[in-house]
């Protein structure tokens, strides 16, 4: 596993709206092809259309079919526990989810991953996290 995490840059957030704007949230009695997203397997084949990696992580606590900022959490809590190299659970509790769905952002709260409250270690998680200049 290398060191660095590339991210590639803001998504495209017009092609992810293009790319969802008529997925059905339900299935219906013949329809010829029905995109789901009330079970696991429906979900993941939007997320993988999008370029998501599948399958989706787990974690005990997560709701990915009904929160769908749990979607972006278990990603974000694989993430860092590969970049800190600390267990799935702490990774995942470390992680605040917003005060309301409007606002939107998952915060790190540094000191929950048990490594130490100090800047060190936010900083070890910047600096291996690459955001390439185009």
């Amino acid at each position: 596993m290398s060191d660095v995490l590339v991210a590639h840059g803001p998504p495209d957030v017009n092609g992810l709206i293009a790319a969802t704007r008529d997925v059905q949230l339900s299935s219906t009695e013949g329809q010829q092809s029905i995109n789901t997203t009330l079970d696991i397997t429906g979900l993941e084949a939007l997320l993988q259309a999008l370029g998501a990696p599948i399958p989706i992580p787990s974690h005990p606590t997560a709701d990915v079919l009904n929160k769908p900022l749990d979607i972006g959490r278990v990603y974000l809590a694989n993430i860092l526990q590969k970049l800190i190299d600390c267990d799935a659970t702490t990774a995942y509790n470390a992680i605040q989810q917003p005060a309301s769905p409007d606002d939107g952002d998952l915060d790190i709260v540094v000191p929950r991953l048990g490594k130490g409250s100090d800047s060190s270690v936010a900083f070890g998680i910047i600096e291996r996290v690459c955001f390439p200049v185009y």
